[in-house]
């Protein structure tokens, strides 16, 4: 009775061996963000998008995604210094679209949402009808996939297929240096890709139907090289 009881003591007094609870580093900052526009639920293939952050939310960030994981992107889009930014996005029409802001936790590197908004793109215009019976999946490189920097040739760094096969007419490849503001990358002989550069692989259809002609992306994805 005595040994039970002198346990019990050391239990209640000694508490267990499990370590303690770790805490978040960027829980309860106070920031926060709200998607001002799109307003409703539906919007046209040529969204504009715009946030507001609270006051000094450090590591701002802007995603615009559909369900198949494509990260559009838009040279609007560069996160400004100041608390507002307003964007227009050219996106496929007849997806469901997910605009998130937040920020990037300096601590952990971790991107922290505050706010999303879900609409989708709809719209009439003469390169909308085709777009939606129009798709592209790319599968490499996969999303946030880190390069080695120098040269990379498309048809070799790049694997991506388009549904229905044939059919889509003027189809292109682009890809975008986002570090160095958004910049179109030159492919011949092949996109020199800096180290420790964000970029934006896209692909997708160029729409005669409309003037001026308008490049339609039907996938896009995010990734960069090594430093």
């Amino acid at each position: 009775m005595r040994i039970l009881l002198g346990c019990l003591l050391c239990v209640a007094a000694c508490g267990t061996d499990e370590p303690p609870e770790e805490t978040d580093p960027c829980a309860n900052l106070g920031h926060t963000a709200t998607v001002l526009a799109p307003t409703g639920s539906t919007s046209p293939s040529l969204a504009q998008v715009m946030v507001q952050w609270s006051p000094a939310v450090p590591g701002r960030y802007l995603q615009v995604r559909d369900p198949n994981g494509s990260d559009f992107t838009s040279e609007d889009a560069i996160v400004p210094a100041s608390d507002m930014l307003t964007a227009s996005y050219q996106l496929p029409a007849g997806r469901m679209i997910t605009v998130e802001a937040g920020f990037t936790c300096e601590a952990t590197s971790e991107r922290r949402a505050l706010a999303t908004k879900l609409f989708m793109t709809m719209s009439t215009l003469p390169c909308d009808t085709p777009t939606v019976g129009y798709a592209a999946t790319i599968t490499r490189p996969v999303r946030d996939a880190v390069l080695p920097a120098g040269l990379a040739v498309g048809s070799t760094a790049f694997t991506y297929s388009f549904m229905p096969t044939t059919g889509i007419p003027d189809r292109y490849e682009s890809v975008y240096d986002e570090t160095a503001g958004h910049v179109q990358l030159s492919s011949a002989p092949g996109y020199d890709l800096p180290a420790g550069h964000t970029f934006t692989l896209e692909v997708g259809w160029f729409c005669l139907d409309e003037t001026p002609e308008k490049a339609i992306p039907l996938a896009a994805v995010r990734f960069s090289t090594a430093p």
